[in-house]
């Protein structure tokens, strides 16, 4: 009856006081019309509003399915087991029903550009949305890190479940809503907000790829400004939803290539992100090698320091099952340089080549700037405790790096050649070699590998642990017997930052204090205190 008669009176010229009148009761016969016969009398009442009282229409109708909403919530909260599937079946028959009439105020409001000024002044709009959820979170916080003010302000709602619901629901039939939760949710994160409304990713295909798109375009553009919302939002759909990302690989290669121009965090961040995807996607895994490389002989040390965290990282989380012996470090494997569009079930027992070429990248490290071959030092002990299998491989690495400067004679005094270890360009003088990094990377690696059991530890490991463990023995001893006068530093030295000699003095002790402070913290370790 009440939508006849509102469809009758849409034709019918009728007076302020009869429409306002009309519409009021319409409003509130909603509440006895079945649920399926709503959304056509929405229709009608949309329509009949081009004639005035547009804000009561949007009023009335909303608070009815606000209404309806919460009684639902009541219902299913309140249900016993047997009743639960039927309270479940009209909830869901409530939210298409709401998706319908959704669909209907989205079409009179674009053909009504009044109604929809109207729905804006009542709904705001999202910017003040944006601030008042951020201003309950603020203060949500305020009053969990205070005692009094918890006890004299009333309990603040939690309005994350909101956006969880809303999230939910648009599954019956509320595609049109996606897009708009979608903005509401990046504006949020934008400030830095709640990201509770994409718990649901996984909920709407149609929108997979556009919020991943936007996730990686602001972790690529906003460079200057915190990222982190985004890259653990990131990590969160990569763990929950890999095969969604795969699906749009592509996107994930493009934001590689931009990893050198990242802050070193922000780079290490997005590839700890995608680090489980790396394990089942041979192009993905190609595409990063690849990216990697260009980085390791790019002319900016910060992106050659990232290429070497990137290969770290994938030496750590990429175990190799049994030794590896030294007949094939030298080696590498071309098990990278395929090229496959298929997902391959994870297997580690092909980690070894992998792991082996890694390492043959980072050896290229040692002949670079300082600051890169710190980089690789301060990774290897981290490497070595997720990965023991790799330690006759950095045992023997460190130990042919180390070589370099130390003086094998027992006799020989210093025992150590500081010379290499600067860098001489004109008048300027840098450091070439962080020795103390380089030893302290070396005793680490030594006293960690004893610490493995011995069905752990290959024989050829054993001996070359035998060979580290002299030559660390004999430098202590060495140094000892040697006093700054050996390495040319006695109380005449120049000292001053003014000349090279000077500054070739000052890296000279810097290096000599960095190699004390090692030998010192390996003899407290081992116990050879005598």
């Amino acid at each position: 009856m009440v939508l006849l008669l509102v469809v009758m009176c849409k034709d019918i010229s009728l007076k302020d006081e009869e429409l306002k009148f009309l519409l009021t009761k319409a409003i509130r016969m909603m509440k006895e019309v079945q649920l399926q016969e709503l959304p056509p009398l929405v229709y009608q009442m949309l329509l009949l509003s081009n004639k005035g009282h547009k804000r009561m229409v949007l009023e009335g109708i909303i608070h009815h399915f606000v209404e309806q909403d919460k009684l639902s919530k009541a219902e299913h909260s309140n249900t016993h087991e047997p009743e639960l599937e039927v309270t479940s079946l009209c909830t869901d028959q409530l939210y298409v029903v709401e998706g319908t009439i959704i669909l209907h105020i989205r079409f009179a409001v674009q053909q009504d550009q009044e109604l929809g000024k109207q729905l804006i002044k009542y709904l705001k709009i999202v910017d003040f949305m944006k601030v008042a959820v951020l201003k309950h979170f603020k203060d949500t916080e305020r009053q969990n890190k205070s005692w009094w003010t918890s006890d004299v302000v009333n309990v603040i709602t939690d309005i994350t479940p909101n956006f969880v619901d809303t999230a939910r629901s648009s599954v019956h039939g509320w595609d049109h809503v996606v897009p708009g939760l979608v903005l509401i949710g990046f504006t949020l994160m934008d400030a830095y907000g709640p990201k509770a409304a994409f718990g649901r990713f996984v909920t709407h295909e149609l929108v997979q790829q556009d919020i991943l798109e936007q996730i990686l375009n602001r972790v690529v553009t906003k460079a200057t400004t915190p990222v982190s919302h985004y890259l653990g939002l990131l990590s969160k759909i990569v763990n929950c939803a890999p095969q969604i990302i795969l699906n749009s690989l592509s996107k994930v290669q493009e934001a590689f290539d931009y990893l050198i121009y990242l802050p070193a965090s922000t780079a290490e961040a997005l590839l700890k992100a995608v680090r489980p995807l790396l394990k089942v996607s041979m192009p993905l895994r190609d595409s990063l090698i690849l990216v990697l490389r260009k980085a390791m002989f790019s002319r900016q040390v910060d992106a050659r320091c990232m290429a070497v965290q990137g290969f770290l990282m994938i030496l750590k989380h990429f175990k190799v099952l049994g030794g590896v012996p030294f007949s094939q470090c030298s080696q590498s494997s071309s098990a990278s340089q395929i090229l496959v569009d298929v997902y391959i079930p994870y297997d580690p027992s092909h980690n070894e080549g992998f792991c082996l070429e890694i390492l043959g990248y980072l050896r290229r490290c040692l002949t670079q700037q300082a600051g890169v071959r710190m980089t690789l030092y301060l990774g290897l002990l981290d490497v070595l405790s997720h990965n023991s299998q790799l330690a006759s491989v950095i045992l023997k690495l460190l130990c042919h790096q180390l070589a370099k400067y130390y003086e094998s004679g027992q006799d020989m005094i210093p025992p150590l050649k500081l010379e290499p270890c600067i860098m001489l360009q004109a008048d300027d003088v840098y450091t070439q070699e962080p020795l103390a990094h380089l030893l302290r990377s070396a005793v680490h690696c030594l006293l960690r590998t004893k610490r493995l059991n011995d069905d752990q530890i290959a024989e050829d490991e054993q001996t070359l642990v035998q060979q580290m463990e002299v030559m660390i023995e004999s430098l202590c001893e060495r140094m000892l017997k040697s006093d700054l006068d050996c390495f040319e530093l006695d109380k005449s030295a120049d000292f001053s930052l003014g000349t090279s000699v000077g500054i070739r003095n000052n890296i000279f002790a810097l290096l000599l204090a960095g190699v004390y402070q090692v030998l010192m913290e390996y003899t407290f370790i081992t116990g050879h205190l005598e």
